[in-house]
């Protein structure tokens, strides 16, 4: 049963598929499925000890070509935005520079690119900055260790703990224009670098925006690279959280994982429910210290399930027994690939070394050609043999393949 409630689980997160797809292939019911889904999501969050990595600084003596630079650095973190749909009032502050409606998600990844931190929830106009703010100020949040710092962009600040490349001053009309961008009707034109809207909206917009005056029509081939570190949001971060928020809530609730109850309060076929939160006449910049506890979407608290206890200890063995296992798989997938593209170069090679080898016919060269690509150990033997032994390795191949020449 575990095995297949985390099948699910993965099939989903990995394919992006439904309710509906997924009771289809494991022939459950949809109620079954939705249980099942959040049974193992709860079960993650209380591993997050096990699957999140401890950061590790780069120690004096290191020899890594990328890292080595960069003494006592614990690994690197930037934001993500990642789409998704939201009612119509909330869209200007989910809005991002590109004009999509997106969540600002922050990632904190090691060396060997995996994650150390992640907190999500924050509207995609929100400066990165500011959701790196939140993450060290809570109190389960990203934590540094005071001589330790972590590598980051330049739309962020070099402060204690974050080392950032040099940038510029600031832009005003970088500002103005990703200001007006978010009023409906104007959109930003890649190609060209140009806002593009009607004469007449925008010399109404300009009529109370002084400081967008001259924009209309003009390139600015800069601001996508400038947008990200000069832009203003008007995020209120209401919808944020990270793992420790998940873990409290989750203790908080008690859900209880009974056959006839666990999530059928929950009547719905999909699995991710649009971002929402209650209307509020607070203005963005006034807003950033909202709570996110009392936010986050709640459910009912019902008797918890001795059910639910076994579930976790079994999946906490379940990812340390199969945790290394694969990781193997992974590495030697890895190998794999490296092997495939190693054979793919010398099959290439081949017919650029065969046709010179003094003392083989035409003919013998054409039957090399044809069978020794499909031989791996063999190509790899051939292509790294000094010149005066591919001819007898040709011989002894051709002997042992049967080849017998064509009566021409």
């Amino acid at each position: 049963m575990v095995e297949e409630m985390i099948a699910m689980f993965l099939n989903v997160l990995a394919h992006h598929v439904k309710n509906r797809v997924i009771k289809f292939d494991f022939i459950r019911s949809g109620e079954t499925v939705s249980r099942h889904f959040h049974a193992v999501l709860k079960s993650i969050i209380l591993c997050h000890g096990v699957l999140l990595k401890k950061g590790e600084p780069i120690l004096e003596n290191s020899t890594d070509p990328t890292w080595k630079w960069f003494k006592n650095c614990l690994g690197a973190l930037d934001r993500t935005h990642i789409r998704v749909n939201v009612p119509k009032s909330d869209r200007p502050r989910y809005r991002s520079r590109k004009s999509e409606i997106t969540t600002n998600v922050l990632g904190v990844c090691s060396q060997d690119m995996q994650f150390i931190y992640v907190l999500s929830g924050w509207e995609g106009s929100s400066h990165d900055g500011r959701a790196l703010r939140d993450a060290i100020t809570k109190h389960n949040g990203l934590k540094v260790p005071h001589g330790f710092y972590y590598l980051v962009d330049s739309g962020y600040a070099n402060c204690p703990g974050f080392l950032a490349p040099f940038r510029g001053q600031q832009n005003k009309r970088t500002t103005a224009i990703s200001d007006i961008l978010q009023i409906s009707g104007f959109t930003w034109n890649y190609e060209r670098c140009t806002i593009e809207c009607e004469k007449s909206a925008y010399d109404e917009y300009v009529k109370n925006h002084k400081e967008a005056a001259g924009l209309y029509g003009k390139c600015f081939p800069f601001f996508n690279d400038l947008a990200p570190v000069f832009t203003r949001d008007r995020a209120q971060g209401t919808a944020r959280g990270d793992i420790g928020d998940d873990l409290e809530q989750y203790m908080q609730e008690n859900i209880s994982l009974d056959e006839d109850m666990g999530f059928s309060q929950l009547p719905t076929d999909e699995f991710f429910m649009p971002m929402q939160e209650p209307a509020s006449s607070q203005s963005p910049v006034a807003s950033e210290g909202i709570s996110t506890a009392k936010s986050r979407r709640k459910r009912k608290s019902i008797a918890r399930d001795p059910s639910m206890d076994t579930l976790n200890e079994n999946f906490r063995n379940f990812v340390e027994t199969v945790g290394p296992g694969f990781r193997s798989m992974a590495d030697v997938a890895t190998r794999k690939d490296a092997n495939r593209v190693e054979h793919e170069e010398r099959r290439k090679l081949l017919p650029q070394i065969l046709p010179f080898v003094e003392g083989l016919s035409i003919y013998e060269v054409m039957f090399i050609l044809q069978v020794l690509p499909k031989h791996e150990d063999e190509l790899k033997t051939f292509i790294e043999l000094p010149g005066s032994m591919k001819l007898p390795f040709c011989h002894v191949l051709l002997a042992r393949l049967g080849y017998t020449p064509p009566n021409v």
